[in-house]
């Protein structure tokens, strides 16, 4: 059954057993997906973006270690997904919103301005990162928690790193 109210703060924190996000309402109270949303849905494989919400925070999935696939239709107007569907990203792929089940080496590609709030955080498995020549903006937390991640290119063009960027990467 769809959810009858708008998407808060934690509103699935550590629902473990959650292995698939249920269906959001047509509404415009859906249009925005707060921060934290599925926070530690280790069970969580698999997430459909309706094309109804138009902003989801970039922490949304955080700690979803198992999320390996963003479904999202051609037709949505604010989000996209990888090839094969591991990433999401905005619609012109110019920020990478999350990868929350990333492993071993990854390149961000070239045409990626921005990688979001939290992208990458406690991808344990994350060895090495180059980060494509487009990329000029890394915001806050977004490699927390790596803690395998002992290699990361940052090319010269990237003119801000926010706080945190690489907070318990042991």
């Amino acid at each position: 059954a769809p959810l009858k109210q708008y998407c808060g703060y934690y509103m699935f924190r550590g629902c473990t057993s959650l292995t698939q996000a249920p269906e959001l309402p047509a509404t415009t109270l859906a249009s925005s997906c707060y921060m934290y949303m599925f926070y530690g849905c280790t069970g969580l494989t698999s997430v459909e973006i309706p094309n109804n919400v138009t902003s989801i925070s970039a922490s949304a999935f955080y700690s979803c270690s198992n999320l390996a696939e963003f479904i999202v239709s051609n037709e949505h107007t604010a989000y996209s997904s990888s090839e094969d569907r591991k990433v999401l990203y905005n619609r012109n792929k110019t920020t990478l919103f999350a990868y929350p089940s990333a492993t071993g080496e990854f390149t961000i590609p070239d045409n990626v301005t921005t990688i979001g709030n939290r992208a990458f955080a406690e991808c344990k498995g994350l060895t090495s990162v180059t980060i494509g020549s487009g990329v000029t903006r890394i915001d806050g937390y977004a490699f927390a928690g790596c803690s395998s991640l002992t290699s990361i290119v940052i090319p010269a063009n990237v003119t801000y790193i926010n706080n945190h960027v690489f907070f318990r990467c042991d």
